[in-house]
């Protein structure tokens, strides 16, 4: 097919040769001629591709125009007045353009033959549960998925295996709700036949499984490849240095890898001008010798995790007194048991937006922090913090998030207040205050503290809060009288218009709920484990989820509570409640979950809790419910967890449980007064 097509390109070549005039600077009259011909001959070539957006013209002596040609083809003519640019040439030139152009997608040219066996052969070392690879089968490999092919030559480039629940570095970690295993490709190790895809510029075979085989010395010789990743796909044992002959590559990922590591030979890496992006988190760097040093001739370099690396047993004849690392725009070196020393070598990343030192052993914060004007993320928490704040930390007035919790320091300096972008994460500090300068503070959390105090009063400055955590901080005093009308300052807590997360269970609140006038905004309100007594409020907003679990709330559940169509987490359990569960269940409502158990509810169990389709768990044990088990359950074809148990139901067991609750994992009955036979 090829040697056909390049046939049909040398034959147009002669007849362009025999139809067209070379215009001259003396008679530039031929000019359209020439437009004419080349126009002719590029329909002839690109029969489907649409015309040029900017016409073929040659203007006066010394002139430059670029022209386009089907988007994707660029040239330059040049006009002389004795040295006129002819068709002919024009045409080479089309040509040889046209042959080493790389340019990824589905070829017209169709697969090479060899490399389509390669990635049959490829499929075959697969086990592939999921059948991901189904549909490479047929003659033309470039409409495979995950198979990229040069547009020109036909060649595949691109092989993209990454588990789809796998999701891409700026995306996160994980697809939510996507079955992780059930899409992973396991294999003994890569097969050879990779190398026979030796045109590959990208090869991503992350989140699958190679049962711990080495990293192969032949990708090496994938010279073109500018993409590898690797990441948590159980590889093992050295890196294989050799791998700094992909001298092209500019993302490098073999992260997640925790039996992968680097030896004393780490020179490999300086080799790798080009690359942009490394990632080695969980990757053992321990023994890496000279590795900062490697890394110190990668000026290209603007992303670097480095997570429980194993960086603290570098010996000090290892670290470098200053890198020029002044790209890097993130950095990452949590969790390798650093010290405050390791990380004076980094002082000259003028153009870093996020670092990430969690998780390590420093007890003074960097001293070149000041100069990271550009900072926006700072994650210093789980440390040996100690004192005040670094006074550097000032400086940084682009600073949006910062989280220093699980420190010790003993107060908050008068300047952080202006820091007013920034999220003020959570922090063990006796005394909060001084936070009043960040009216656009949009999320706090002082969770996990040792208060044992109020909250002050000029939290009620935050008027643009929407996230408050205060969880397990030895919160005391009423609510509201105390906690929320100084948190707001406010006649009513519904003034905080923006308000729509609160959580601050396991501390020790007291007081009622009914009388607060909620924001309507409110979706998610947890006061789990306090004290708070009384019944619930009646009207509640548009909550998701509704977390009020081992109060002293008593009296009956409100009919409005079932009401509320965006519920999708209702836990009251471990309270007072009795009467009976209301009947006006909507198949509009989208709860996922109801946690009722251990109250003092009575009654039937409500036959319209069979119109909630979507619900997940259902918990209503250790209560007073009694008569026989609700036929309308039947349609709860979704449970995962039904627990009816330490109730008065009787009758028997329906023989149909089994075959309509296919997805159930806990199913709970017992100390109950059923009869019959269990069914099978």
């Amino acid at each position: 097919m090829k040697i056909s097509y390049l046939a049909t390109l040398v034959l147009l070549l002669v007849v362009a040769e025999f139809t067209s005039n070379c215009a001259s600077a003396e008679d530039p009259s031929k000019q359209p001629s020439l437009y004419n011909n080349f126009t002719l001959f590029r329909r002839m070539l690109f029969p489907h591709a649409k015309p040029p957006s900017v016409p073929f013209r040659v203007g006066a002596p010394g002139y430059r125009r670029p022209l386009l040609i089907n988007t994707t083809l660029i040239f330059t003519f040049r006009h002389h007045s004795k040295d006129m640019l002819c068709l002919p040439f024009a045409v080479v030139f089309l040509l040889t353009t046209y042959a080493v152009l790389p340019s990824c997608g589905n070829s017209s040219l169709g697969c090479n033959e060899e490399e389509r066996q390669a990635l049959l052969s490829i499929k075959g070392s697969f086990k592939d549960p999921s059948l991901r690879l189904a549909s490479w089968e047929g003659s033309d490999c470039c409409k495979w998925k995950g198979v990229g092919c040069n547009n020109v030559t036909g060649h595949v480039v691109k092989l993209d295996l990454r588990n789809p629940c796998y999701l891409q570095r700026d995306q996160g970690y994980f697809l939510q709700n996507c079955n992780f295993y059930k899409y992973v490709l396991e294999a003994q190790h890569i097969h050879p036949s990779m190398l026979q895809l030796k045109y590959l510029t990208y090869l991503d075979l992350s989140g699958n499984r190679f049962h711990n085989s080495t990293i192969p010395m032949f990708i090496q010789f994938l010279e073109y490849l500018q993409v590898l990743s690797l990441s948590d796909s159980h590889f093992s044992g050295r890196i294989p240095p050799h791998l700094g002959n992909l001298t092209k590559l500019t993302f490098l990922d073999l992260s997640f890898n925790s039996l992968l590591y680097a030896d004393d030979d780490s020179h490999w890496i300086s080799q790798l001008s080009s690359l942009q992006y490394l990632y080695m988190s969980d990757v053992n760097l321990g023994k890496a010798q000279n590795f900062l040093q490697s890394l110190n001739m990668l000026p290209s370099l603007v992303d670097i995790q480095f997570m429980n690396c194993g960086l603290n047993n570098l010996h000090t004849h290892q670290l470098v007194r200053a890198t020029n690392l002044s790209r890097v725009e993130v950095f990452n070196l949590a969790e390798n048991g650093l010290q405050s020393p390791f990380l004076d070598a980094f002082q000259n990343m003028s153009s870093i937006r996020k670092i990430d030192i969690s998780f390590n052993h420093l007890n003074s914060t960097p001293f070149w922090l000041g100069a990271c004007i550009n900072l926006v993320n700072l994650y210093g928490n789980n440390n040996a913090f100690y004192g005040s704040f670094a006074f550097a930390l000032q400086s940084l007035t682009s600073l949006i998030s910062l989280n220093l919790s699980e420190n010790h320091f003993d107060i908050v300096p008068s300047w952080l207040g202006l820091l007013k972008k920034t999220i003020f994460k959570e922090m063990r500090l006796e005394v909060i205050y001084n936070l009043d300068a960040w009216y656009d503070l949009m999320q706090l959390d002082l969770s996990n503290n040792e208060f044992n105090a109020t909250l002050r009063a000029w939290l009620g400055k935050l008027e643009s809060l929407k996230y408050f955590f205060v969880y397990n901080s030895n919160l005391v005093g009423t609510l509201p009288c105390d906690t929320i009308t100084e948190l707001i300052n406010l006649e009513s807590f519904g003034q905080l218009l923006n308000l729509k997360n609160i959580d601050f269970s396991a501390n020790h609140l007291e007081g009622v709920v009914s009388n607060i006038d909620w924001p309507k905004q409110l979706a998610y309100l947890n006061l789990t484990n306090n004290h708070i007594i009384e019944s619930l409020p009646q009207d509640i907003g548009k909550l998701t989820h509704l977390l009020l679990v081992n109060n002293l709330i008593s009296g009956p559940v409100p009919n409005s509570l079932w009401k509320i169509d965006s519920l999708y987490n209702l836990d009251l359990s471990g309270n007072m409640l009795f009467s009976e569960i209301p009947n006006c269940w909507s198949a509009t409502q989208g709860l996922n979950e109801i946690n009722l158990p251990s109250n003092k509810l009575s009654g039937l169990i409500p036959s319209s809790l069979g119109n909630l389709s979507t619900l997940a768990w259902l918990y209503l044990n250790n209560n007073s419910l009694h008569g026989m088990f609700p036929p309308s359950l039947g349609n709860l074809k979704h449970l995962l967890i039904l627990n009816l148990s330490e109730n008065h139901l009787f009758g028997i067991i329906p023989s149909w449980i089994g075959n309509i609750f296919s997805l159930l994992q806990i199913l709970r009955l017992r100390q109950n007064n059923f009869n019959g036979t269990i069914p099978l």
